[in-house]
């Protein structure tokens, strides 16, 4: 059981991880697909079989049909030669640390 509770971990960080790294929109959703899987198996472990098959068949299912359907109806390949200026990168930059220190605000 608690190797179970290892593999669906890694399975949910790493697709979840590979969600956000892809730059292929449609690669990105196929692996939410796999993280929704992987709660699912948590939810199996849970002894919530009933929560399982509505994670399945609501986000891995439905959801994610629409989320496939937008990405190929919004043409995406015609904005890869929008760069980010230089305004955008500081305005991240800026959001980012001070998303941080109240993260370690909080948390500290």
């Amino acid at each position: 059981m608690e190797t179970l509770f290892y593999i669906f971990s890694f399975i949910a960080i790493f697709s979840a991880l590979m969600v956000v790294t892809m730059k292929n929109p449609l690669t990105s959703a196929l692996y939410l697909v796999l993280c929704f899987f992987a709660f699912a198996g948590f939810y199996v472990m849970l002894d919530m079989q009933f929560l399982a098959a509505m994670q399945v068949l609501v986000y891995a299912g439905a959801i994610m049909v629409l989320v496939v359907l937008v990405i190929m109806m919004l043409n995406l390949s015609s904005l890869k030669s929008v760069k980010a200026g230089l305004h955008q990168i500081i305005i991240g930059i800026v959001i980012s640390a001070v998303l941080c220190f109240l993260i370690l605000y909080f948390f500290a």
